[in-house]
This record gives structure tokens, sequence and C-alpha cells, in this order.
């Protein structure tokens, strides 16, 4: 199964945005979704589609994290927590709630504490009893040491910019996560490895530097 999914990677890239036909779409299932960009600056970015609530996500995001770091200087990746929808089509309070305050972190805080307050998130969403208040994502800010001014004024920034953040998780209409999308062009998840983390990060690599070949830029370390 591990050479097949290989097959289908190489088989993919191979045959993504050529001129050459290729096989039909029954022998060669292709792993990565064609899209477009929400906006140009999408072109030199990775965006990292994910829930707090997810375990799968959980999993890779410390890997992301790390590859995301390592990404030539010219990309930028990004987590993008997903906000969902509830039983009346509203958009649910508990995503929303999450996206605030993983925005408001980002604005606010360091890496060292953005990555404590991922850390506590997923803890409070392994809570069932908890995970709906909000005094358990305000103690997951709270122990990551983010003065609480910084914070607070970093709520009301987010709040501006709400509706597009929303709108660019409207254009990619990611269905699983984690999802990336890459460069703005390409949408995979780990559904497109059968679930297999080291391929999954290789297809991730290889479209990137796909990308890097198609827009002209030299690797180089950060």
């Amino acid at each position: 199964m591990r050479t097949f999914v290989k097959y289908l990677i190489a088989a993919a890239l191979l045959y993504a945005n050529t001129a050459i036909a290729a096989p039909p779409q029954a022998s060669i299932p292709n792993p990565i979704k064609e899209v477009t960009p929400f906006a140009s600056a999408d072109e030199l970015s990775v965006i990292g589609f994910f829930k707090f609530s997810c375990p799968i996500c959980r999993n890779y995001h410390l890997p992301l994290e790390y590859w995301g770091k390592s990404l030539p200087p010219e990309f930028k990746y990004q987590f993008y927590p997903v906000i969902e929808g509830d039983a009346t089509s509203a958009v649910s309070v508990d995503s929303a709630r999450a996206s605030m305050f993983f925005w408001a972190v980002e604005r606010s805080g360091n890496r060292m504490q953005r990555a404590a307050f991922a850390d506590n998130a997923y803890e409070v969403n392994l809570d069932f009893k908890t995970q709906d208040q909000m005094k358990s994502w305000a103690d997951a800010v709270k122990k990551t040491e983010i003065q609480g001014s910084k914070f607070l004024s970093a709520w009301g920034e987010e709040e501006k910019v709400w509706a597009d953040r929303a709108a660019r998780q409207a254009h990619y209409k990611p269905t699983v996560t984690p999802t990336l999308v890459i460069c703005g062009k390409w949408m995979i998840s780990p559904d497109s490895t059968n679930g297999d983390q080291y391929l999954f990060m290789q297809l991730a690599n290889g479209l990137v530097s796909k990308c890097m070949t198609e827009k002209g830029i030299q690797y180089r370390k950060r």
C-alpha cells in the first residue's frame, strides 16, 4: 500500500499543470485538489486548516509547525482554525470562540507563547465538560503569560478582520482537517496519502518545490 501511495503522489506531481494528457482518473486517482488563490499573498504561503477538537490535527500540529519554519524565506506558513456551522447552519459558537482566541494569541504572543497556547487549547478540547466555557479558554491564554492588555487589544483588532478570515475559508472550502493549501493552487490532506504522515510531508515538500520552480525562486535556507 505504501508503494502504491508513493506512485499516486509521483503521478499527481508529474501530470499536474502539464500539456501532457493525464491517464484516466480511474487509473491514477489524483491526491491533489487544484484551487485558485483567495488573495495574492496566498501565492507564496501555505495555509494549514485545522481544528483544536481534531485528534489528527494534534498529531500533525508539531510536525507542521517545524516544517513551516523550514520553508524558504519567501514562503509563509500559517495555521488557520476552521469555523464550522451548527445544526441550524449558523456559525458554531465553539468554533468561533476557538478561532477568535487563536487569532488573538497569534497577534499578541511570541512564538513560544503561541506554541504553549496551542498545547493548552488541544487539552481544553479533550475535556468535553469545559470546552464550551470561556474560563477554560481564558485559562489557556493565562498559562502562556501573554500580557492581558496586549491580548485584549489583539482581540479587538481581530474582530475587525474576522469576516475576511471566514471568507478565505469559504473560498477554499476545506472538508477535512488538517488540510494544507499550498501557494493558493493545491489542496491536500492526510487522506491524500491514506493517512501516512511521512508521505504527506513529502507531498507537501514536492508541491512547495513545484511552486518555487514555477515562480523562479532559488532554494535558500532560512
